[in-house]
């Protein structure tokens, strides 16, 4: 994960203080293994997708539970792949 943090700001740089083209463009290279903004970008465009909850806040999470429908999966932010991803049963 912190190659991709390497590699966006190298993006960002080349693209907005050097003139460069650089492929993906920054912008789009947020979207790479970021679920929150794909999951932003998704409700705001109301493309479809698996109802999805995101917090930043552990408060919020806690007291959003009651509404939770189980099974359902849960990902950590930042992972990769499969890591951190957690089917949740009860």
């Amino acid at each position: 994960m912190y190659d991709l943090s390497e590699i966006r700001e190298k993006f960002y740089f080349l693209e907005k203080y050097m003139g460069k083209s650089v492929f993906p463009a920054f912008e789009h290279s947020l979207l790479y293994e970021n679920k929150l903004l794909e999951g932003y970008l998704a409700e705001k465009f109301d493309f479809p997708m698996a109802p999805t909850f995101i917090s930043h806040d552990l408060k919020d999470a806690l007291d959003h539970i009651d509404a939770l429908h189980y099974p359902l999966v849960s990902k950590m932010n930042p992972t990769s792949g499969s890591i951190g991803v957690e089917l949740v049963r009860t």
